[in-house]
């Protein structure tokens, strides 16, 4: 479980995972904090606590943004290591099959 947590850290803290993080919350946030908010924003009167219930607004979908970024990376990783194992047997098995034909020439492998 602690590799597990590490490897979703490692891609999390990636720049272009918190970069397109940050894009999400902002587009996202702004929508939904003004949905959510725009008596308060319009009137220019947000409360102390408004003003936290719309930072959390901002909070939701970068995490949300992270939490599938890094998943998908580490997704990726495990496929790649898996492709690669494979590829490994195949590419195995063809230097030890017999002769091949090369630009019309036939080699011993």
């Amino acid at each position: 479980m602690g590799e597990r947590f590490r490897r979703f850290a490692k891609h999390a803290n990636e720049k272009t995972c918190v970069l397109r993080s940050l894009k999400v919350a902002l587009f996202v946030g702004t929508v939904l904090a003004f949905i959510n908010h725009y008596d308060a924003i319009l009137s220019g009167s947000l409360s102390s606590v408004e003003l936290v219930k719309v930072l959390v607004t901002y909070a939701v979908p970068y995490s949300v943004a992270t939490f599938g970024s890094a998943s998908q990376a580490m997704q990726m990783d495990s496929n790649s290591a898996q492709t690669g194992a494979i590829s490994g047997v195949f590419s195995d098995a063809r230097n030890r099959a017999g002769p091949s034909v090369v630009n019309g020439k036939v080699s011993e492998a």
